[in-house]
């Protein structure tokens, strides 16, 4: 019986001891937890104000962009009312312009169709250029491009020389493009 009586007592301090090792752990744990909740509420408070800076930081600079994104409007909105001003300018000046090349055109012809006497003084033996002067002009003009023009610096160069060979003796391009058709010149 002692033996059982001995085997009871061991087994009762083997359980009071498991029973103390746990109370211990469960309370080393719960005093570690609130070390890490004080930790935890030290480190948000010390942090507080940074947050706080972070903040009031982003709510100026969504201020800072919501007063530029009003000034860009209203500048966009002067911007288009300067243009729409041009624009309307422009059309003016256009008229008026219409209108001056409209009387000017008028006031050119004398409002009448001309005679046949005219006429005749305007073709060639008469008083103005004949056709040899205006196409040996144009020629030697035409003779002093360079060579190695491409196509379009060809072509730009040609209508400028068409332009000042027309202006030089006083007659319409149309009318240089006509002397040359007869004369079976292709440039």
């Amino acid at each position: 019986m002692k033996k059982v009586l001995l085997s009871v007592l061991l087994l009762l301090a083997l359980v009071a001891i498991s029973y103390f090792q746990a109370t211990r752990e469960s309370e080393q744990r719960t005093r570690s937890y609130r070390r890490g909740q004080r930790a935890g509420a030290d480190s948000v408070q010390a942090a507080q104000p940074d947050f706080d800076s972070v903040a009031d930081l982003l709510s100026r600079e969504r201020q800072a962009l919501a007063e530029y994104l009003s000034l860009m409007s209203d500048s966009v909105a002067q911007l288009d009312s300067v243009y729409q001003y041009s624009v309307d300018s422009l059309t003016g000046v256009i008229g008026r312009q219409s209108a001056d090349l409209s009387r000017l055109r008028k006031q050119s012809s004398g409002g009448k169709t001309p005679s046949k006497a005219q006429q005749a003084a305007k073709t060639p033996g008469s008083a103005g250029p004949s056709h040899e002067e205006i196409l040996s002009h144009y020629k030697r003009v035409m003779s002093k491009l360079p060579s190695d023009l491409t196509d379009y610096e060809y072509r730009v160069a040609v209508d400028e020389i068409r332009t000042e060979t027309a202006a030089k003796f006083s007659i319409s391009v149309e009318k240089l493009n006509q002397i040359r058709a007869d004369h079976s010149l292709d440039f």
